[in-house]
């Protein structure tokens, strides 16, 4: 990546630009992190601030995620790019773990990587062989080549060819070769270019060709060890040169000129003196005129095996020293790994003292550098060398380093799997702590560690310890009044001041609050689910620290969080609301933005996150998940796609964008390693697939993918399992499987502490409601208590609808309309059901509007009234069909098979399609009479154009007529304040408006209808949508008996989902409308064009024209025909 990074620097100004700019815009906040690595990039992204701290895994998660930032930036369409790697037999673990990251993620589909290794060395147990193993298993493509030795034929012919002669003569010769290397490439070019050395091969010039002796050449009894070839031809260069190759041999692989000039206290030109006899015997390489670089690891091998062993250790130490005294202090960091590799080879050469201290403040140097490059395990041995060198009384006299370095060791052991070494270190890390900060993040790790092998008890346990430690006592199971007596001293300290007034707190810089508001922030996501009490407890203790305090980089989210208690738990949804946005407006703070992803995740679960509706919770979805992603956050990134689901879910956004949706955080999640937030949208996506009617039995999540009992069971009583049951609940209400649907309410209910989020408990109000007004259909006992579990469903919706009607007043209202028809108040449940579907209707939710149909269809049913029942099941049935819910729909046609009478869909001879009963009569005769009554082209344009915008609530319409084959815009309609502006035109589709709309509409003569086109569809990409920035979007085509004239065109770009449902149908009668009189007004047209040509030709008088009439009467004719006949125009009248 650095040579990457170097060709860049070496463009000027203006080529340069478009490439900072997209390192700029692909590496963030986070780009630090890639500076560490690459440090060349400085110069191109400029000097970054540090980047904020994350727990563990999620470090390592974001360091694999900027290098294919990184990465992306050179690996593109246009420009794909190739990695060689080689010796993957030795890369470590860290490396290997790349390796997959790379190779599994879908975001690198234009990298190639090639890597070789040898197979000798490696086994079946070996990292590599599982790694790649992984990476098939994820679905990533591994072509392996394996490359033989070469065989006798092989080396035959490569002799024959460099030696210009015939293969037979020179078999014998290949023949020895061959069985000296073992088809070793490497080995048999050595092999052979030993013989001119020794005079073993010759080139005879009178003969003009080469000459060789086998016997002298098998009477030298050269070794089979490749390593012992090259210690002999080593053996023969100068002294000054193997000298230089022991130095380079120590330093590794390759050095700079500058480095070895260092180390050999010369200048460059006695450094390349003393290499010239190496590189003309091909033993090493001059890169760039800047660097030394072996031929070949095994030259490396056999130029450090001609050192001494007893004196390798002191040749290490007098090289790192020089290293070390030569290196500013600036530059130490980028070249640490060079330096303590050094000194550690010969540590045991150092006494103890003050160099073997410094040499353990280099180690932890190297131990940071490795972790923040996710190199745990050579962290962890960087640690480990460097407590090694600390004196026995170092925790007395070195606590800073001796502490720092067992940290970090604990922390890379916990990293690298081995978990038992990390809980010891961690517990004796914990009793030496001298100070409370010390102690907070031991306590942090310790949480983090136990979260991971799913021990959110023990996790407890440790955070509670430490909050003792603070003077905070807390039971694991804390009461409701602890809860009530924390917040009202929250209220307490703030007193007379407004929320608002929180933002401009003094920063918060007591060390131990610093320290107990991380622990508590660690504390959250174990008490989420251990208990509801101790979350709340958690969160108002961050609110009061804060309050108290000051603000600190996690008071964002504690005050967004004491949002998320203060509704739910107190019922003050107002205040709650208002320190969310305090949360939010904080957290745009600089040095606030540490946790900002979990700010807009907590916020989200507000019930009044939006005041207009909860089909804006895409946008906040969005923004958490591009905010985690900057930071590095994969945790929250994760949960931000899960939320998503939620989100369109309670808003009845259509099903198959849902399942999309669903299905690509399905994959996001996988690849991120996370099996909780698999489980998570596993069971909404086995919803949205039943609803579909993609599973085999509607109402059951059981198909080829999903087996629900193995499900329930993994699941039981963990993370996710309270949405599972939600979900479930859902799917058998709309199933009709009352009993079941009972089942999983009870389930739900006892696990609903486990989730903070307003629109998942209110999924479960919802239906836990319908499924016990369903099961009080006829029943004799119980129904006191139902009907009061009922109520209580009604009066947490009704809490929420007062805060936010959009999202919640048609399902209160709905449970009150059932309510009032289990009481035999039919009048009152009447109402209520005609209030509960408008509501639904009047805030898009088509779903919801699908269901309160459906209950009105059967209280109707059950009074008698089946005209209306089949009515308001139709009106059920289109709204289903709406949302997606194909399942759903075809139940209800098995159940009603009356509703497929006359519901086929008919055949596109004509625009219009929609039922009658869906269209208001009087829009019906107006749009009628005002369309079929113009017979003038240009005025028939203005008003369909002007009616279209107005009954759609566009901005703006086009209308597309087909001329010559292509279509052409006739006109635009734009709104000017009220007045709608007609300009019509005859011009190309090109630039304005989406094309590829228009493409699909004239080719499949279908609507397409995008409520949010910006959004993931097959006509995202598009680029008008993408500059123009269009939301609502409906293209319907005019077709007028299977001929297509054309297409309406109609967008807004102020508001999504402006074209609900329930206009369509309007919109569909002007267009048909107007694709039948557009074919009338044509014909006048044409008459009156033939009739004007005609008149002209007749005025003209070029020819002579007459007219007669059936009879052969002349009745006509001009002056040219009269002029040729010699008859006046009067004889011509009178015959």
């Amino acid at each position: 990546m650095q040579g990457l990074v170097r060709v860049l620097l070496g463009k000027s100004e203006a080529e340069l630009a478009p490439w900072r700019a997209a390192l700029t815009e692909e590496l963030g906040a986070s780009g630090r992190l890639m500076v560490a690595l690459v440090p060349e990039l400085e110069s191109l992204i400029g000097r970054l601030p540090a980047v904020a701290d994350l727990p563990p895994q999620d470090a390592k998660r974001r360091f694999q995620l900027n290098i294919r930032r990184l990465l992306r930036v050179f690996a593109t369409a246009e420009h794909p790019l190739t990695l060689f790697l080689d010796d993957l037999q030795w890369l470590d673990a860290a490396t290997l773990d790349l390796l997959e990251d790379l190779c599994t993620q879908q975001d690198m589909r234009h990298l190639l990587l090639i890597g070789a290794y040898r197979g000798n060395e490696v086994s079946s147990t070996h990292p590599l062989i599982r790694r790649l193993t992984a990476i098939r298993e994820a679905g990533g493509q591994v072509h392996e080549i394996v490359l033989t030795p070469l065989r006798l034929e092989d080396v035959t012919r490569m002799l024959a060819d460099a030696l210009h002669c015939a293969s037979n003569r020179v078999q014998p010769l290949a023949r020895l070769v061959h069985k000296k290397s073992g088809g070793n490439p490497f080995f048999a070019l050595q092999f052979l270019s030993t013989l001119p050395d020794e005079g073993l091969l010759e080139f005879d010039r009178e003969q003009t060709h080469w000459d060789w002796d086998l016997d002298r050449i098998r009477a030298k009894d050269y070794t089979d060890n490749v390593v012992d070839l090259m210690l002999s031809k080593l053996r023969r260069l100068p002294d000054t040169t193997q000298a230089a190759l022991n130095m380079l041999a120590c330093v590794g692989n390759h050095a700079a000129v500058d480095t070895l000039a260092l180390i050999r206290s010369e200048n460059h030109d006695a450094v390349h003196v003393a290499f010239w006899a190496a590189a003309r015997a091909g033993l090493v390489l001059l890169e760039e005129g800047s660097s030394y670089r072996f031929l070949h690891d095994r030259v490396q091998e056999a130029a450090y095996g001609l050192i001494p062993e007893d004196e390798r250790a002191a040749a290490h130490v007098s090289i790192g020293r020089l290293l070390l005294r030569h290196t500013p202090p600036q530059a130490l960091e980028e070249n640490i790994f060079e330096i303590v590799g050094q000194l550690n080879c010969g540590g045991a050469l150092i006494a103890p003292g003050e160099e073997r201290e410094r040499l353990a403040d280099l180690n932890l140097l190297a131990t940071r550098r490795a972790k923040a490059s996710a190199a745990y395990e050579s962290a962890l041995a960087y640690a480990g060398t460097g407590a090694a060198y600390l004196p026995d009384d170092a925790w007395e006299r070195r606590y800073e380093l001796a502490f720092a370095l067992e940290l970090h060791r604990a922390e890379c052991e916990f990293l690298t799997g081995a978990t038992a070494e990390a809980q010891a270190r961690l517990a004796e890390l914990a009793n030496r702590a001298t100070s409370l900060a010390d102690l907070a993040r031991v306590t942090r790790l310790r949480v983090d560690l136990f979260m991971s092998l799913g021990r959110s008890d023990q996790a407890i346990i440790f955070g509670l310890d430490y909050l003792h430690r603070v003077g905070i006592s807390w039971p694991s199971h804390p009461t409701r009044s602890q809860v009530r007596q924390e917040y009202a001293r929250l209220w307490r300290q703030l007193g007379g001041r407004p929320i608002e007034a929180l933002l401009n707190s003094p920063p918060m810089a007591d060390p131990v609050a610093l320290a107990t508001m991380d622990v508590l922030t660690s504390l959250v996501t174990p008490a989420l689910f251990t208990n509801e009490n101790l979350r709340c407890l958690v969160i108002g203790r961050m609110g009061n620290i804060s309050l108290k305090h000051g603000n600190s980089d996690t008071s964002p989210y504690a005050f967004t969080a004491v949002g998320t208690v203060l509704g739910p738990y107190f019922g003050n949804y107002e205040a709650g609301f208002r320190f969310g946005l305090l949360g939010l407006d904080l957290t745009e703070q600089p040095g606030m933005e540490r946790l900002k992803a979990r700010v807009y995740l907590a916020f989200g679960n507000l019930a009044k996150s939006s005041s207009r509706h909860v089909r804006t919770g895409r946008a906040l979805a969005q923004r958490v998940f591009e905010t985690a992603q900057q930071v590095g956050d994969l945790t929250y990134a994760v949960l931000s796609r899960n939320n998503l689901v939620t989100y369109l879910l309670a808003a009845g956004e259509p099903l198959s964008q849902v399942q999309r949706d669903a299905e690509a955080g399905l994959d996001f999640a996988r690849q991120a390693g996370f099996g909780v937030a698999v489980g998570f949208i596993s069971g909404q996506l086995q919803l949205i697939r039943t609803l579909r009617g993609l599973t085999p039995i509607f109402g059951c999540f059981n198909d080829e993918g999903f087996d629900e009992q193995q499900f329930e069971l993994k699941t039981d009583g963990k993370p996710g399992s309270c949405l599972y049951w939600i979900r479930k609940l859902q799917a058998c209400v709309f199933a009709g499987d009352t009993l079941t649907a009972l089942s999983a309410a009870a389930k739900a209910e006892s696990l609903l502490w486990m989730t903070p989020a307003i629109f998942e408990r209110a999924e479960y109000h919802f239906y836990a409601g319908l499924s016990l007004a369903s099961a009080l259909q006829g029943a004799t006992t119980e129904t006191a208590l139902n009907r009061k579990a009922i109520r209580a469903h009604r009066h947490q919706l009704d809490t929420w609808a007062a805060h936010c009607p959009e999202n919640f007043a048609s399902r209160a209202t709905l449970l009150g309309a059932e309510i009032a028809r289990l009481g035999s108040r039919e009048l009152h449940a009447e109402r209520l059901y005609e209030q509960a579907i408008q509501l639904a209707r009047a805030h898009a939710l088509p779903h919801d509007e699908a269901i309160a149909y459906e209950r009105a269809s059967a209280f109707y049913r059950a009074r008698g009234f089946d005209q209306i029942a089949r009515l308001y099941l139709q009106n059920a049935r289109r709204c289903y069909l709406s949302w997606g819910a194909d399942g759903k729909v075809r139940q209800l046609e098995e159940v009603y098979p009356q509703l497929r009478d006359g519901q086929s869909a008919p055949a596109a001879t004509s625009t219009i399609e929609a039922p009658i009963e869906h269209l208001d009569l009087a829009t019906v005769i107006k749009v009628s009479q005002a369309v079929s009554s113009e017979i003038v082209v240009e005025k028939l344009i203005d008003t369909v154009l002007r009616m279209a915008v107005e009954q759609a609530g566009a901005e703006r319409g086009l209308l597309i007529l087909s001329r010559g084959g292509e279509p052409r815009i006739a006109a635009e309609a734009t709104i000017r304040g009220e007045a709608v502006l007609i300009e019509l035109r005859n011009e190309a589709i090109a630039g304005v408006m989406p094309e590829s709309v228009l493409n699909y509409v004239l080719r499949m003569r279908e609507i397409v209808s995008l409520d949010d086109a910006s959004a993931e569809n097959a006509f995202a990409a598009d680029p008008y949508i993408h500059h123009r920035a269009a939301r609502s979007i409906l293209c319907l085509p005019l077709i007028n008996h299977a001929k297509l004239i054309g297409a309406l065109y109609l967008e807004n770009t102020l508001a999504g989902r402006v074209f609900a449902p329930g206009r369509i149908p309007v919109l569909k009668l002007i267009a048909s409308q107007a694709a039948s009189t557009l074919e009338i007004t044509g014909l006048y047209r044409d008459l009156a064009e033939r009739e004007a040509r005609i008149g002209r030709l007749v005025e003209a008088n070029i020819i002579g024209i007459f007219i007669r009439d059936i009879g052969g009467r002349i009745i006509e004719a001009n002056e040219a025909f009269l002029q040729m006949v010699g008859y006046s125009r009067d004889e011509l009248l009178v015959g």
